[in-house]
């Protein structure tokens, strides 16, 4: 192959591929991790928010979580006071929210079946 059906080759196939686009695609990555760990931070600090109002004060372990994530937080410049106390917040309590309300959506059905299945009234046709 010569050198100029290389350099043609090159350019179609990995024109996208040069140094400052995987510098790019690099640094997307880094604040896509920063900004979902940032998110989890914060689901944790709603949480803490939620417990505190619901005990009056935070145990130990609590606490100290709660001063560490409130640190970290304002150094990425968030607004620790902005975050709303939130009990389910994060995708674990929707995960059992959801739960719950599968539960019971079960139980409503499997009552409703009861009853009819116990009834006196039966089709004609039985």
């Amino acid at each position: 192959m010569s050198h100029n059906d290389f350099i043609r080759l090159r350019d179609q196939f990995f024109a996208d591929v040069d140094p400052s686009a995987v510098r790019r695609m690099e640094r997307q990555r880094e604040e896509n991790k920063a900004a979902y760990h940032r998110m989890l931070d914060e689901n944790k600090i709603a949480r803490l928010k939620a417990k505190q109002e619901k005990e009056g004060e935070l145990s130990g372990k609590n606490k100290k979580d709660f001063d560490r994530l409130t640190e970290r937080l304002k150094g990425q410049g968030v607004d620790v006071d902005s975050i709303e106390p939130d009990e389910h917040a994060g995708a674990a309590g929707k995960r059992k929210k959801k739960k719950d309300e599968d539960v019971q959506q079960v139980a409503s059905v499997m009552t409703a079946a009861m009853m009819i299945a116990s009834s006196s009234l039966r089709p004609a046709w039985v």
